[in-house]
């Protein structure tokens, strides 16, 4: 049975909802928040995505299992890596497939909600740390020679350190490389994050990479690591700069090679790492109180209403992709203030950096 959808406000007349079945769309759709913000929208949440008008899933790779199975499928990721190059919209065994990615211009604001994705308490920088350097997760590489993957370089960093003894690694798709063990699993007294910030605790230093080098796209990685005292290695987001002073944290646009990385972090006076993680902590500090931690629930209302929009036009072409998502996607000239980046001044990330500008067009 559909919902029928209306605006008590403006008594306009009533719509028909679309029917959602829910496969592991983006991470602030997965629980029962994210139905009932489709739900307050007009949609009906079925069991089968034979019920359903759409299917809402978070990853490229699970297309073909409901193509054709329902009339459309909604591919909804809030990570960049499965979403840049595909078709914002095309025809696949029967099913209209449509690909919006929310870092890349849906919302401007993308950095915020992971600032307050699970805040924990602060550790003390100056606590005794048995741990030098901490690198946690791994990922597949993308298909190819792909725009923006950090993945490679994230992998060079945790070769090179584990040869050398100098690195503690976490996470599992490190093989053959030894792992110290999970820092992605909860247990029946400690969420995942809770325990992946115990294990920062522990170390001075955090190598802590995106995954994508792209603009707006600023995860929980950078700010978990401030929470357990570490100095966060980090290279992200072109316009991270505004956010955070790029001179507190070891950033590596700063190093021509993974070996001037680990040396500069071996050289740095302790005195030193503590002063600078204070400040990040107080910078941290900051930001939240300045950001509002409701920016989940926004990005459900706004996803469930962008679902009833496309959901109304009575035929799916690019134009109408375009027209009715206009106003917040207009591709990379999302980012103009981005389009004169300066170059990362290192052979670490310069392949990176050149396949990020010839998407941009730059």
């Amino acid at each position: 049975m559909r919902v029928i959808a209306s605006d008590p406000m403006d008594g306009s007349a009533l719509t028909p909802g679309p029917r959602v079945f829910l496969y592991w769309p983006a991470y602030f759709m997965r629980d029962d928040r994210g139905t009932r913000a489709l739900e307050a929208a007009g949609c009906t949440v079925v069991d089968t995505p034979e019920e359903s008008d759409w299917v809402m899933i978070g990853f490229y790779k699970d297309v073909p299992a409901f193509a054709g199975r329902a009339p459309n499928i909604l591919v909804l990721t809030d990570e960049p890596r499965y979403a840049i190059g595909a078709p914002r919209i095309r025809q696949y065994r029967g099913s209209m497939v449509h690909a919006l990615d929310l870092s890349m211009g849906r919302f401007s604001d993308f950095w915020e909600a992971y600032l307050n994705l699970e805040p924990l308490p602060l550790r003390d920088p100056a606590t005794e740390r048995s741990g030098t350097i901490m690198l946690a997760g791994n990922q597949p590489k993308l298909a190819g020679q792909h725009a923006a993957d950090m993945i490679g370089m994230r992998r060079e960093i945790a070769e090179y350190g584990v040869t050398h003894g100098l690195l503690d690694l976490y996470g599992r798709g490190w093989d053959p490389l030894p792992t110290q063990g999970e820092s992605r699993l909860g247990d029946e007294e400690r969420t995942w994050a809770e325990i992946k910030v115990d294990l920062l605790s522990r170390h001075r230093f955090n190598i802590a990479l995106e995954n994508t080098y792209l603009p707006g796209y600023v995860s929980e990685k950078f700010w978990q690591a401030i929470e357990g005292g570490c100095l966060p290695v980090y290279l992200g987001s072109p316009w991270f700069d505004r956010l955070v002073d790029p001179g507190l944290y070891v950033d590596l646009r700063d190093h021509d090679s993974v070996e001037s990385t680990f040396r500069a972090l071996s050289e740095m006076p302790e005195d030193e790492r503590i002063d600078r993680v204070r400040i990040l902590q107080a910078r941290l500090i900051e930001l939240r109180a300045e950001v509002l931690p409701k920016t989940w629930d926004r990005w459900r209302d706004e996803t469930a209403r962008l679902l009833v929009d496309l959901h109304g036009q009575r035929s799916f072409t690019e134009s109408v992709w375009a027209q009715s998502n206009a106003p917040s996607w207009t591709g990379w000239d999302s980012f103009p203030e981005d389009e004169r980046v300066a170059v990362p001044r290192t052979n670490l990330v310069r392949r990176a950096a050149r396949r990020v500008r010839r998407v941009m067009g730059g």
